[in-house]
């Protein structure tokens, strides 16, 4: 039996390049894309739900693989023809894909083991695991795959050394440990895997000399340390990459001796590694976004006087300058979204005159040049991260006279336009939901004459279309729930005759029609949970599961057992697909299907007789191709259960809560990060308190006591409809009560830490603070009342994480340096005068060793304290700008509060009229306290609503569909 104990760190896997591969995913800041796609076969029912179909695409010889499916969970091949594009076998879970010689490696789940490493000749007989490294149900998660002259290399955990270092011919035989780099239990915190002249360079923590980089050519004794630098890079970052190789070398941000965080370069030698630069002599220059275009380094970096600007390097100190200061004086052009444009840079920056706006530049002074102004004066455009649709870049902008439109750019000014003012001039068409079908891009928007409707757009004025005005008038009823199944396009709305039915369009407005009408008349059926399985797709209607082949056959109920029958909660598992259903006989119970109506099945009664076991609000999540759900039965009450589609496999997963008078733990906000189970529970002697569970009874345990006792950390939250709950990474963020404040903490789905990011944010009560949270493109976003009666109310944030209480900052200088060893030194073994303030950064109430390792996780970064009630009740003293988070968001100005501070994205504007009255008026601070922040309106009004949202206002771009 292989217990999982507990690491002692986490960082997600680098995906890494190499000669054979290439890697797709949602454009960002630091994305490299470059080729125009064909679509070679729509491989993937159901990829609305996600922003990409494709991922991982591998090349092995004239072969290319890839990973499809609505969870990724499918092996494809193809050899550039659609007869020669076929499946190669279904999994559980699949991705890190990488060619070595000819044979391809990736880590896959088949539902009998963990997450292991598999390889594949291409055929489903040729496709076996490798090794089963962790043996038994629990995964060794190999990462970081990378080939490196022929050799595979990666991170894997076998249960009993932690993560470590490890590598693999092909054989069970000849897969092996390379070294245990931190010896025992402890992970060794390895990642970015990157090769370098025949050997390997990476980041690991040996226990003894930090965090640093380490050097290997395969064996143990030429596996060593090299040097005490780390690499600082955001969580973001370090998911992609640590190093950049550019000619011969790998750069990267790091701290050295002197703690300031500047650029750095190894050849893979002790001498070799050295900083490259000191590009802030008075402070850290904090490197972003490197970039290789062309064997030119390009990247932001900060230095004194001149602000955050774009630099580039050949490797050489001399040869290391700035590209062009491009906002003259300490401010900086806050230089971002740099992507390769051919052998240009492609980037956002901020002239101090038109706003943040798109650039190009050669790497020469005067080869830098503002593409285009789309905002004709100083508000910011605000462009949204582009959406590469064969290989022209679309993006939402505002340019203060148009609204909220959409935006194409080639890489040149005259290519960089507006595509259509689709609601004609101020007002804004908000274009969102964009999803490619076979090369050509469908959103919803509104015109202000049709409301709300499916849209086309082929790049040109003359093709961006409506496809079909399907409900007459002003609809306030979007098609929603968009899913690319085949090419054609499936969603739900009205069409003001019948109800919400299904829908597909092909693009035409003949092409868009009714699937069928589940409800007849003007009742709704409102179908949802679109799902494919086995060339069908599935969704939920009309208190029925329903069937449809898409070839203009009505839909047909899956469910035919006669009476009530109410399904709910459909999830894809696998190549299974489970539902809650209410039957009278039978309550509602757990039940599963493989797409038939002789394979839909009751999978277990688990609270024998009528009573039920499931309501419509248990939660559902798949975890390591397990679903794990609340259930109640008459023994045990509420608690943790989990299922295989069997009824052997369906049992508790453990009794949390057996009290006396407290007989259910009640999980509830299931919710998988990065295959551990976080979810709020209370075991009877602790409250509703986060927990972790790898589906084991040993390893489901209590996160971390918060409100210590019988005391909860959720009075005010468990039960909500509200999301109190975000993914970012491998964190997950949640709020409770710290001394009766709503205050965010987040824990590490792998490791198991839980950090307080914040002391009672900005003063919060428990009538203010934040109230949920979400995760939208990367940073954390929260509804939040200011407190004190501060006039604007609820409003939108998006947080970086510099916002928040700097971890590991004990001495609160601002940098995480030598000066917090010494104040954790001098409090070791203390009590803290409140959990997570003083030297308690793990926020237990006790100084101690665990506190040493936040100061070491952080060591090097710069923190900034949030801003005062005062410095932002003067921040909006003067402002006509409040926030109203029902609305749908548009990209629009940004506020920023002090140097680095915080940064506020408006979500909408309301009319005076409707804006509360202050209640009080306070001084403006001294100017040294907070610089005047500019603030500007959004063009288009929005209307207040007393109630919170229940969803955070989607990105333009990404928008989640309703």
């Amino acid at each position: 039996m292989h217990h999982r104990r507990p690491r002692r760190a986490a960082h997600a896997t680098s995906p890494l390049r190499t000669n054979d591969r290439l890697q797709f995913e949602t454009l960002e800041p630091r994305q490299v894309l470059s080729g125009v796609a064909e679509l070679l076969l729509d491989v993937n029912s159901t990829p609305a739900v996600t922003p990409y179909d494709v991922s991982d695409y591998v090349v092995t010889g004239n072969v290319a693989y890839f990973n499809s499916g609505d969870l990724g969970d499918e092996l494809w091949k193809t050899d550039g023809t659609p007869a020669g594009t076929t499946l190669v076998r279904r999994f559980v879970s699949s991705d890190s894909l990488v060619n070595v010689n000819g044979v391809l490696f990736f880590a896959a789940s088949d539902g009998s083991n963990g997450v292991e490493l598999w390889h594949t000749d291409g055929t489903t007989a040729g496709t076996t695991q490798v090794k089963d490294i962790n043996p038994g149900e629990f995964a060794s998660r190999p990462q970081s795959l990378a080939n490196v002259d022929g050799v595979l290399y990666f991170r894997a955990d076998d249960g009993v050394g932690g993560v470590e270092l490890w590598k693999s011919d092909g054989t069970e035989a000849g897969t092996q440990l390379v070294k245990d780099i931190y010896p025992g239990v402890e992970s060794s915190v390895l990642f970015g895997i990157a090769g370098l002249n025949g050997a390997i360079v990476f980041v690991a923590d040996d226990g003894v000399n930090g965090l640093g980089i380490y050097r290997s050519d395969g064996t143990q004794q030429g596996t060593y340390f090299l040097k005490n630098v780390a690499p600082v890079v955001s969580s973001v970052e370090v998911n992609r990459r640590a190093f950049v190789e550019a000619n011969g070398k790998l750069y990267f941000a790091a701290s050295g001796s002197d703690n300031d965080v500047e650029l750095w370069t190894t050849d893979g030698t002790s001498a070799g590694t050295t900083r490259v630069k000191n590009i802030n002599p008075t402070g850290a220059s904090k490197p972003s976004q490197l970039l290789n275009v062309n064997g030119t380094l390009f990247f932001a970096a900060h230095r004194t006087g001149s602000g955050v600007e774009l630099w580039k390097s050949d490797g050489t100190e001399a040869g290391t300058m700035l590209v062009k200061d491009i906002q003259p004086g300490a401010a900086g052009s806050v230089v971002g979204k740099l992507a390769a444009f051919g052998d240009k840079l492609l980037f956002v920056a901020n002239d101090g005159i038109h706003g943040a706006e798109p650039w190009i530049t050669d790497g020469a002074a005067d080869g830098t040049l503002l593409l285009a102004d789309v905002a004709l004066n100083t508000n910011d455009a605000s462009p949204s991260t582009p959406v590469n649709v064969n290989g022209v870049y679309y993006f939402s902008a505002n340019d203060g006279v148009h609204g909220d439109e959409l935006w194409r750019t080639d890489g040149t000014a005259a290519g960089t336009r507006m595509v259509l003012d689709i609601a004609p001039g101020a007002r804004s068409s908000a274009p969102r939901y964009f999803t490619n079908v076979n090369g050509t891009l469908y959103f919803v928007a509104n015109n202000g004459v049709t409301g709300l409707e499916l849209w086309r757009s082929d790049g040109s004025a003359a093709g961006t279309a409506l496809v079909r005005e399907i409900s007459p008038g002003l609809s306030n009823l979007p098609p929603r729930r968009l899913t690319n199944v085949d090419g054609i396009l499936y969603f739900a709305v009205t069409d003001g005759v019948a109800g919400v039915e299904p829908w597909k369009s092909d693009g035409t407005a003949a092409g868009t029609v009714m699937v069928g009408n589940v409800q007849p008349g003007s009742a709704s059926s409102d179908p949802f949970d679109f799902v494919s399985l086995n060339g069908a797709v599935y969704f939920g209607a009309a208190n029925n599961i329903w069937k449809t082949s898409g070839d203009g056959t009505p839909p047909t109920p899956l469910i035919n057992l006669g009476g009530i029958s109410s399904p709910s909660q459909l999830t894809r598992v696998g190549n299974q697909l489970f539902f809650n259903l209410f039957r009278s006989n039978l309550g509602g119970e757990l039940w599963v299907s493989d797409g038939t109506v002789a394979g839909t099945r009751l999978v277990k009664d688990i609270q024998p007789g009528a009573g039920s076991s499931l309501n419509t609000q248990s939660p559902f999540v798949e975890c390591n191709g397990i679903l794990y759900f609340a259930a109640t039965t008459n023994q045990t009450g509420t608690e943790l259960w989990r299922s295989d589609g069997t009824e052997a496999g369906t049992y508790l997963v453990r009794d949390i809560s057996n009290a006396a008078g407290s007989p259910s733990s009640s999980p509830r906000y299931l919710t998988n990060v990065n295959g551990q189970l976080f979810f709020i529970a209370n075991d009877g002697k602790n409250g509703f308190e986060p927990w972790l569970s790898d589906g084991s009874p040993a390893g489901t345990r209590l996160a971390r006591d918060i409100a210590p006792g019988p005391l909860t950390s959720f009075p005010y939250y468990v039960g909500s409809s509200l999301p109190r709950i975000a993914v970012i990474d491998d964190w997950l963020y949640f709020i409770a009560p710290s001394n009766d404040v709503p205050t965010i903490f987040r824990v590490n789905g792998l490791r198991g830490d839980v950090e307080l990011l914040t002391d009672g944010f900005i003063n919060s009560t428990q009538q203010d603070g934040p109230r949920w949270l979400a995760n939208v493109n990367g940073s954390l976003a929260l509804a939040y009342a200011l407190p004190g009666g501060i006039e604007y109310g609820t409003e939108m944030w998006l947080l970086k994480e510099t916002a928040f209480a700097g971890a590991g900052d004990y001495s609160t200088d601002g940098v995480v340096d030598g000066a917090d060893f010494l104040a954790w030194q001098r409090s070791y073994g203390q009590s803290a005068p409140t959990p997570g303030t003083g030297a308690d950064g793990s926020g237990n109430g006790l100084v101690n060793a665990n506190d040493l390792t936040v100061w070491k996780d952080h060591f090097g970064e710069t923190t900034v304290a949030p801003p005062s009630v005062a410095a932002l009740d003067a921040a909006f003293e003067n402002s006509d700008v409040a926030f109203e988070p029902l609305a749908i968001a548009a990209p629009s100005p940004r506020l920023s509060l002090g140097a680095a501070a915080l940064t506020l994205r408006q979500a909408a504007t309301v009319d005076d009229a409707a804006r509360p009255q202050r209640t009080n008026h306070r001084q403006p601070p001294a100017p040294n306290q907070l610089p005047a922040p500019a603030l500007t309106p959004a063009a288009t009004p929005r209307s207040l609503s007393p109630q919170l949202p229940k969803s955070i206002p989607p990105a333009v771009n990404e928008a989640p569909q309703p």
